[in-house]
């Protein structure tokens, strides 16, 4: 597999949401860091779908 934007994208968004899962196992969904997670792995997909977008034009 060739590694280029869109790729590390989704792989960050993938290693993002795993810590997320974690995070709301071990402190409880009242954590403000779980949430910065989350919000971590929606952005990565946003940025992983626009390099993809681009690469498709």
């Amino acid at each position: 597999m060739r590694w280029n934007e869109w790729t590390v994208g989704l792989a960050v968004a993938g290693v993002l949401a795993i810590a997320a899962v974690l995070m709301l196992l071990i402190l409880g969904p009242e954590a403000p860091v779980v949430w910065g997670l989350v919000s971590g792995v929606l952005l990565a997909l946003v940025v992983a779908t626009m390099a993809f977008v681009k690469r498709e034009r």
